[in-house]
């Protein structure tokens, strides 16, 4: 009788191996079975060439095989298909990518494939151009790659081309292929706050030139003068550049905008009420800003005239041009994108600190100072409030008392008035607006007030603060 065979008891756990080979190795002999035409059961077709295939693979890559091998069409029983509407070097590419995971890329090549993969749609390959595209992205190409992402609604890098072509707008305006931009994404550019690498007057003779290269594009005039800044540009520009252009004293609409324009520029102290679109200065970021002051060093009397702007977005702080008098302890508010400078201390010829009335107004677009009509008094340890479209000044003090006087500006008509006063006068507090009411906190008049006072058309006392206060 033969010996029963055992096992060792207890038995050892189960294990299992893998091996990380396996997949690229199935791959590998799948794609040599494929280029030798073995156990091949599809033939796929594309401008009377063939490329042999495994249904099961391409089934498991491409949504478009799985829906035409599994879902009962009469492909599935065929043995040869043509495939219409991808090129056929696309699709090669495309079927070499499924046998081995992996595909060659080139300016020669990526619009095929892409046009292959979304055809059938495979993702992975259809991503692979979308960041093949944005890595080459350049002037020489970037108006064809732009047309190939709205061919194919790849969003992002749509985004990346559109940012490249403003950032290099006044390179792009230089090339033949400028011309080929449609009226569509010529407008989107000229509508963006990033256009801002290059001068207004840039941007409107890029616009003439299109317009200009073909006749049938005059109907678009209209609507992208419409776009251009033309306030932005100087008054030597708009004449000597602008008018010159036949078409702007010509076709009534660009008549209407230069009419808008001139207006602008003829009464500047109006320009804060007077904003539109096409006023606003192409910038998307947010600025703060240092105006004047004293030095840090008590050594040193003499005050500061420099101004200087950082990008919130920045590191960096710039200088823009200077105040034309030094001064301190001055008001500062923003009114239609402008920034307004009144009040505070200057060095009077006998060399001591006086309080000023006098206001300037700086344009960030064209870098300069304004001065308006100077305030009813002269005030410094004051505050300078906006509210909608116009300037509060608030009480401070002059080189004799401390105020309680408040001024109101109008820029329609350049001119202060005085409104309600203060019940007390009041140095060194603190004003904020909130939704069309100014509020006034703290401050000093021989003591530190705890008084919160709101004015509308009146000033009223709403609850104290709890302690008294006093802001600089």
């Amino acid at each position: 009788m033969a010996a029963e065979s055992t096992l060792p008891s207890p038995l050892p756990a189960d294990r299992t191996f893998s091996s990380s080979r396996h997949s690229s190795e199935v791959l590998r002999y799948l794609n040599t079975l494929r280029t030798d035409a073995l156990l091949c059961d599809i033939t796929l077709v594309v401008d009377g060439k063939e490329i042999p295939a495994h249904k099961n693979i391409l089934a498991s890559c491409s949504d478009y095989f799985r829906a035409m091998f599994t879902r009962g069409m009469r492909e599935c029983n065929q043995d040869t298909v043509e495939i219409k509407g991808v090129p056929y070097s696309g699709l090669e590419n495309v079927v070499q990518y499924m046998y081995t995971s992996q595909i060659t890329l080139n300016s020669e090549t990526v619009q095929d494939v892409l046009t292959t993969a979304n055809h059938l749609q495979i993702s992975a390959v259809v991503q692979f151009c979308h960041e093949y595209l944005i890595s080459i992205v350049d002037v020489d190409n970037c108006v064809d790659i732009g047309k190939i992402a709205q061919t194919f609604s790849l969003l992002d890098l749509r985004s990346v081309v559109d940012r490249f072509m403003l950032r290099r707008f006044s390179v792009l305006a230089d090339q033949d292929d400028f011309q080929r931009l449609s009226i569509d994404e010529l407008s989107a550019l000229l509508e963006s706050d990033d256009l801002c690498t290059c001068s207004e007057i840039e941007v409107f003779e890029a616009v003439v030139k299109w317009l200009e290269y073909d006749s049938s594009r005059q109907k678009h005039m209209s609507e992208l003068m419409s776009r251009v800044r033309f306030p932005l540009m100087s008054p030597a520009e708009l004449v000597d550049r602008v008018q010159t252009v036949d078409f702007m004293h010509s076709d009534v609409s660009c008549m209407r905008i230069l009419q808008e324009t001139f207006t602008y520029h003829v009464l500047p102290h109006r320009q804060p009420v007077m904003q539109s679109p096409r006023t606003q200065v192409r910038s998307t970021s947010s600025h703060l800003v240092i105006v004047g002051g004293e030095p840090s060093s008590r050594a040193s009397e003499t005050l500061i005239r420099s101004v200087k702007f950082l990008d919130t977005g920045g590191s960096s702080w710039r200088e823009v041009t200077a105040m034309e008098r030094p001064r301190s302890h001055k008001g500062v508010a923003v009114l239609g994108n402008f920034l307004y400078v009144a009040g505070g201390s200057c060095t009077s010829h006998l060399g001591r600190l006086t309080a000023t009335n006098e206001v300037h107004r700086y344009d960030p677009q064209q870098d300069s100072w304004f001065q308006t009509a100077s305030m009813l008094e002269s005030r410094t340890d004051f505050h300078l409030a906006a509210i909608g479209n116009q300037l509060f000044a608030v009480a401070g003090r002059n080189d004799a008392d401390k105020l309680a006087t408040v001024e109101r500006y109008n820029p329609y008509n350049d001119a202060w008035a005085y409104v309600a006063s203060l019940e007390e006068p009041v140095v060194s507090h603190a004003v904020c607006v909130d939704r069309g009411y100014l509020y006034v906190s703290g401050g000093y008049n021989g003591s530190f007030q705890n008084t919160f006072q709101r004015y509308v058309h009146s000033w009223s006392e709403s609850n104290p603060t709890h302690v008294g206060s006093r802001m600089v």
